[in-house]
């Protein structure tokens, strides 16, 4: 998040989207458990920073690792990852192209060959789960959810604030219309689905809460340059308070 911010409006506002990112609820609440969900979003998130129009042969090689082992960690991140894949190869240019598809093969192969050592055949656990979703659908069996689910979810969290997150998010979107690009793409195919539970978007929240710290940004750098370090100074004394704030109350915990 720093150096995606820092890149565009500088290293202020970078460590102001750093600090918002690090901060955000669902992210601390989600990004702490060892759940595929998270897994999968830190190799997607990764990947889509690392395979950047501007990034070089090296980086776009650890782009097309990454984005394999997303895939190979969260099937279900396989529509965004076609999709981000496809993008990332039409503004790479052949050399960096090529080797963004040599980090994607060799994602693979890790993939398969930990299937192999698993379930004893390569992508074998892959093609029986989208067997068993695509012939029996199984995850009707967990319940199924209207289409609407999520943006009820988005609205019992959020309430009169989500205008503001989407608008900001938004204007973020001008100057990274990639993290739009895969959120979309994460979130889009989740509708689809009858089964849905709140975690399973989580991997988009990373890029759509970036998205807002790049808005915020943006506002800051048009209003007043000096404002993205005013409001890091804020954030850091909030922190600090928090901290110890917690502190105190773990003294005051009976032993």
């Amino acid at each position: 998040a720093f150096h995606w911010a820092a890149r565009i409006f500088g290293t202020r506002a970078g460590l102001l989207v750093a600090a918002l990112v690090g901060t955000w609820f669902e992210l601390v609440y989600f990004g702490s458990k060892p759940t595929v969900d998270a897994l999968g979003a830190y190799f997607f998130v990764g990947a889509l920073f690392l395979g950047r129009p501007a990034a070089g042969t090296r980086s776009r090689l650890a782009a097309g690792l990454c984005l394999a082992l997303a895939a190979g960690i969260r099937l279900q991140l396989g529509p965004a990852v076609a999709a981000a894949a496809l993008l990332i190869w039409l503004t790479a240019g052949a050399r960096r192209g090529a080797a963004f598809a040599a980090g994607m093969a060799a994602g693979l192969i890790v993939v398969g060959l930990e299937e192999w050592a698993w379930w004893g055949a390569p992508f074998r656990g892959h093609w029986r789960y989208v067997m068993m979703e695509l012939r029996y659908h199984v995850s009707g069996g967990w319940g199924v959810m209207p289409a609407t689910y999520f943006l009820k979810n988005g609205v019992l969290i959020y309430g009169g604030a989500l205008p503001v997150l989407i608008a900001l998010a938004a204007l973020g979107a001008r100057r990274a219309p990639l993290l739009l690009f895969a959120a979309v793409a994460v979130l889009l195919p989740f509708h689809l689905v009858g089964h849905k539970e709140y975690r399973f978007v989580i991997d988009a929240m990373p890029l759509l809460v970036l998205l807002v710290g790049l808005g915020v940004a943006d506002i800051f750098g048009r209003v007043a340059p000096a404002y993205p370090s005013r409001a890091v100074g804020v954030l850091g004394r909030s922190e600090e308070h928090r901290l110890n704030s917690s502190h105190v109350s773990e003294s005051r915990m009976p032993s």
